[in-house]
């Protein structure tokens, strides 16, 4: 415990030191000396950020819509012509023929 009580007293002694050899404000530079900074984010860049984000979204959604819409129109399918040709080839070809009942007859006695 008392060596952790003296280092706790040597590191105030050494910021006591520091703070009056140093101009005021100073101090905070060299605490933070060593160590990265992250600078706050200019005033109307999250607003750009957010349309942008905006924009790629109401791209997606028309793109989106324009494959329905194309998709879904009358002329993009079969034509009504085609369907009436592979119905009539089907009914021109001939059925498979019945088949011929087969008929047993017996002979003699079934054991």
């Amino acid at each position: 415990m008392s060596v952790i009580n003296k280092m706790l007293r040597d590191l105030d002694s050494r910021q006591a030191q520091d703070a009056v050899a140093l101009p005021s404000g100073a101090t905070h530079h060299r605490a933070m000396r060593g160590t990265a900074t992250v600078l706050a984010a200019e005033p109307g860049t999250d607003r750009r950020r957010y349309l942008a984000w905006f924009g790629i979204l109401a791209l997606l959604l028309g793109a989106i819509v324009l494959v329905q819409w194309l998709g879904s129109r009358p002329d993009a399918g079969p034509t009504p012509g085609l369907l009436a040709d592979r119905s009539a080839t089907a009914a021109a070809q001939p059925a498979a023929p019945a088949p011929v009942p087969v008929t047993v007859a017996a002979t003699g006695p079934v054991a």
